[in-house]
């Protein structure tokens, strides 16, 4: 097992416990475990998912369907890194390759890339 699956089998292990000591109605259940509960749930239910369709997604669409030019889209990029979603490229500052007295803007691509092939051959 990989230490990518081992982190996710692990983070399962904990929402399931969290999941079942609210459903054993757990006097100790914090709000944050039934945030994380709920959130989960949310995401397990097909049924729900299936029903509601793209309509939660549409405004994102929208907005998404509007961008014209490249200052809206580093305008959209910008306001998608404070929300907490994912863009295309990572934008990070780090020491300059050239010049290790100074600091660099590096803009990389993200998200491009798949898990290694055990990922892959051992599922």
């Amino acid at each position: 097992m990989t230490l990518r699956e081992e982190s996710y089998s692990n983070q399962d292990m904990l929402i399931k416990k969290i999941i079942e000591r609210i459903e054993n109605n757990n006097p100790y259940i914090s709000d944050e475990e039934l945030k994380i509960a709920n959130l989960y749930k949310s995401f397990i239910d097909r049924d729900k998912v299936n029903r509601l369709g793209y309509d939660p997604i549409l405004p994102e669409l929208k907005i998404i369907s509007e961008i014209s030019n490249v200052i809206d889209l580093w305008q959209y990029f910008s306001r998608s890194i404070k929300t907490g979603s994912s863009i295309p490229l990572r934008i990070f500052i780090y020491d300059d390759l050239k010049d290790p007295l100074n600091y660099t803007i590096y803009i990389d691509q993200g998200g491009l890339g798949l898990p290694d092939r055990d990922y892959f051959s051992r599922r």
